[in-house]
């Protein structure tokens, strides 16, 4: 695994074990639900009408299975077949800069919908939906709105936490991912006084 890499997931875990939500609640608990990355398959790109709009697939892995460079041969096949564990899509429109706002700098990246599918013998069961930024620079850590879920993923409070960790041989970029569940308690109303807001 190379520094940029390794830089890259130690920079996702320390943000998934941090407050994730604002400061108004007293105490704020997250749990991971799914750790998996995601290799890009840069052969099934496809343009969409009006600018900057795209489709593109990718494989899902166990956590821990890509480096920066690996996971999809240069036809866009699986390397590791055996391992995929589910299906990646993604839908989206590029943009080259964001304008300013405040101290927040101009960047360049996407606004994407994602969908992983991580039941790959029942088709629509166990299904994550995502929505959000994604920022086109190494190791920068992108937290997306979990919008929806199937089967077991019915129904719950999460965060999606995506680093980009390198480029693979289709031209597709190897994220990181990891699901957190978020528990609010306690949140503190208007009087200072401690409601259970789970």
């Amino acid at each position: 695994m190379n520094k940029q890499f390794k830089a890259a997931l130690t920079a996702l875990v320390l943000l998934a074990g941090a407050s994730v939500l604002a400061q108004d609640y007293e105490k704020e608990i997250t749990r991971v639900v799914v750790e998996v990355d995601v290799a890009v398959n840069g052969t099934t790109i496809q343009r969409t009408t009006g600018a900057g709009g795209f489709v593109i697939e990718g494989y899902v892995y166990p956590s821990g299975t890509l480096d920066a460079s690996n996971g999809i041969n240069p036809d866009g096949t699986p390397e590791f077949p055996d391992l995929v564990i589910g299906h990646w899509t993604c839908q989206g429109f590029t943009f080259l800069t964001r304008p300013q706002t405040g101290s927040s700098p101009i960047v360049a990246g996407s606004n994407t919908k994602q969908t992983f599918e991580l039941d790959l013998d029942n088709f629509g069961n166990d299904m994550i939906f995502t929505q959000g930024f994604e920022i086109q620079n190494f190791g920068a850590v992108d937290t997306r709105a979990v919008t929806g879920g199937t089967g077991q993923y019915i129904g719950r409070d999460m965060l999606q936490l995506q680093v980009l960790g390198g480029i693979n041989a289709t031209g597709g970029p190897n994220y990181i991912n990891r699901i957190v569940q978020v528990y609010r308690i306690a949140f503190k109303n208007k009087n200072g006084e401690a409601e259970n807001n789970q």
